[in-house]
């Protein structure tokens, strides 16, 4: 899609937009709005939905009425696949060809992610309506030890990967340390970005009406 106008800023673009979703966002009406108008128009769109077995702290099977929640995107013609969210692996590939379809102009995809949360849906989450086997099973699962094992599986030895881990560590604790440096915003900032801001908007040619 190639949508262009200079006098507003746009200058067009042959991308795709990916959007992520939760597991309870596709029994949003919104999101059925979205399926069906990508569909119509053939948007150049991938839906990605992260697929952790909760929607917030309720499973999939007491707010769905199809087990198979593809049957609802394919349902508008859209091109679904699923794939196993925490093999780095897979996911590349099936995003990939998904990717590929629609920037080459053969309209939207949804891709779903199964994958777990580990943790409660925010801090005052315990997760107590999951059970603790289930809990285990997936940490076992978890992206990262599957990463790393497939990692070895191609030759690269523990020591490499620790040394990855290490270098890591020490770069998010670099990022971490120059963030609580900063000065606090000035509390003018608060309301920056909420609306739009005239200059901007003529710099542009355009108008607040």
């Amino acid at each position: 899609m190639h949508v262009t106008d200079v006098t507003r800023g746009v200058l067009g673009a042959n991308g795709i937009v990916v959007a992520y979703i939760g597991d309870g966002a596709l029994m949003n009406g919104e999101t059925h709005e979205t399926l069906n108008m990508a569909s119509l128009w053939q948007l150049p769109l991938v839906i990605v939905r992260v697929d952790n077995q909760y929607a917030e702290s309720t499973a999939a099977r007491y707010y769905s009425g199809i087990p198979d929640v593809l049957e609802y995107v394919r349902s508008y013609g859209i091109a679904a696949a699923a794939v196993d969210g925490n093999d780095i692996d897979a996911v590349a590939d099936v995003a990939g060809r998904l990717l590929a379809r629609t920037r080459k102009g053969e309209g939207p995809g949804f891709l779903q992610c199964r994958t777990y949360r580990r943790y409660g849906h925010n801090t005052a989450d315990v997760g107590a309506y999951r059970p603790p086997e289930e809990v285990e099973a997936w940490k076992a699962r978890d992206p990262l030890v599957v990463a790393r094992a497939a990692a070895a599986s191609r030759g690269i030895t523990e020591g490499e990967l620790d040394e990855i881990d290490t270098a890591v560590l020490a770069h998010i604790d670099r990022a971490i340390a120059w963030a609580d440096a900063q000065p606090e915003p000035a509390i003018e900032t608060a309301f920056q970005g909420l609306y739009a801001d005239p200059a901007t908007i003529a710099a542009f040619g355009g108008t607040i009406r």
